[in-house]
């Protein structure tokens, strides 16, 4: 995995701009600007604000870059989801079928 361009990827995803970055991680630009480019590597601690500043996990930074990224409100149905019986899953998932039908 080229860790640079996924930082890059998911940020250009994300609408967010290095400023955006700077303000959610508390890296500076010239670093968050040298690990997109490759200059740079990022160590654990460094990835991890990264990751936060861009609203994933790191689980979710390393799965296969074929996957979507969840964003803020469909990580917030899935917590939802999670949390109903099978049943109101069903029924769940049955209202949403027919209102995109």
């Amino acid at each position: 995995m080229d860790i640079a361009k996924r930082i890059k990827t998911l940020r250009e995803l994300k609408e967010l701009s290095i400023y955006d970055m700077t303000v959610r991680t508390g890296l500076s630009h010239s670093c968050i600007l040298k690990i997109e480019n490759g200059q740079r590597q990022p160590n654990l601690n460094t990835l991890t604000k990264l990751c936060e500043g861009l609203g994933v996990t790191l689980g979710e930074f390393f799965a296969d870059e074929s996957s979507a990224v969840l964003n803020d409100q469909e990580r917030t149905v899935v917590k939802a989801m999670k949390k109903l019986s099978k049943k109101q899953r069903d029924a769940v998932i049955k209202l949403l079928n027919s209102m995109t039908e």
